[in-house]
């Protein structure tokens, strides 16, 4: 009975090990995880016009985080200055733990940077441009020739090595972009707008990169696009006139499409029909988004539940005398939260 059990258990063992390994190293992780990234108050204006506004976020070993927002959301700016390129007015960033303010060297030894644009020499070949990146990132001589081709064969891009970079194509030059931010293994990766100007094959081949560079570095990247953030991202920051609108894992949000969405107008005063809802976050979790229209007094009204409240929206407004001229029950998608996170809406 005895060899019977110790049978199953190596079994057992045999055939979940590998699941057991990734438990563990789940585990280890969510209790030992060390911030990478942090943003703390981040200001910066242009020509008196507000950039960024108290951006903050933490960003902890091993996350892929997307900072996700429309063209004016700020997403530029703030990948500029976590980049160093640019100073915030106020505020710090910290990468690896060292402020880029106070500890540049040390701060930027700690991450790669993709640029949104290709920043490539022309006249160098892929080899002079790698070599001379390596250098850059303080890779010892003897070290050089073996971080070029390690870096290449990360990004698959081992072929590249004699080519002319002028003659490059654009998806090319994305990898070498890459492999130029991961030449010297830093922990931590910035990438700003994904696969911009990408045919949809060669995003494809982006995508699969970054998810395999997850496994070994905290990454960071920027897009406009919400499907992208959706694939590749466990968490996104989504920026709306350069404040933070929400910092939410991904299945947080994908969780309220489950729910049950109201789109009313309702006719009356503001500050009664705001005041008349807002019991309704805090007994039901429900979330509640008023707009103005362009009707006198009128205002629509959208509302996410993850129970059927519109019983309960009907009394509250039958007891503040507001009228309701129309209510209807919609789906929810993510789309719909994107563009109620980044509208306009007061």
């Amino acid at each position: 009975m005895v060899a019977l059990i110790c049978c199953k258990f190596i079994f057992y063992w045999q055939n979940h090990r590998l699941f057991t390994i990734k438990f563990f190293a789940k585990t280890h992780a969510l209790l030992y995880t060390e911030t990478m990234i942090v943003a703390e108050g981040i200001c910066k204006s242009y020509n008196g016009i507000q950039a960024l506004s108290g951006v903050s976020f933490h960003i902890g070993e091993g996350e892929i985080v997307g900072i996700l927002g429309r063209s004016d959301s700020g997403k530029t700016t703030l990948m500029s200055i976590l980049s160093g390129c640019i100073h915030a007015d106020s505020g710090y960033a910290k990468i690896g733990g060292f402020d880029l303010a106070k500890k540049t060297i040390e701060a930027k030894r700690s991450f790669g940077y993709v640029p949104s644009r290709s920043l490539l020499y022309p006249d160098m070949t892929v080899h002079g441009f790698l070599n001379f990146a390596g250098r850059l990132r303080g890779i010892p001589e003897k070290k050089l020739g073996e971080a070029v081709f390690e870096c290449l064969r990360v990004v698959s891009g081992e072929y590249l090595l004699n080519r002319k970079i002028s003659g490059l194509t654009r998806f090319e030059e994305r990898l070498i972009n890459f492999a130029q931010a991961v030449i010297a293994k830093p922990p931590v990766l910035l990438i700003d707008a994904l696969a911009a100007g990408l045919e949809p094959s060669e995003t494809q081949r982006i995508r699969n990169l970054i998810g395999q560079l997850s496994l070994s570095h905290t990454i960071l990247l920027s897009t406009s696009l919400l499907y992208e953030a959706a694939e590749l991202c466990s968490r996104v920051i989504i920026l709306n006139g350069g404040k933070v609108a929400a910092d939410r894992k991904m299945e947080e949000l994908s969780g309220r499409t489950n729910g049950l969405q109201l789109r009313m107008r309702i006719e009356g005063d503001e500050e009664i029909i705001r005041r008349a809802l807002m019991p309704l976050e805090d007994e039901d979790y429900a979330l509640c988004y008023i707009e103005r229209t362009e009707e006198k007094n009128v205002f629509r009204i959208s509302v996410e539940c993850d129970r059927d409240i519109r019983r309960k929206i009907s009394g509250i407004c039958a007891e503040n005398k507001l009228a309701i001229l129309e209510m209807r029950q919609t789906s929810v998608s993510l789309e719909d939260i994107y563009f109620q996170l980044t509208s306009d809406s007061t």
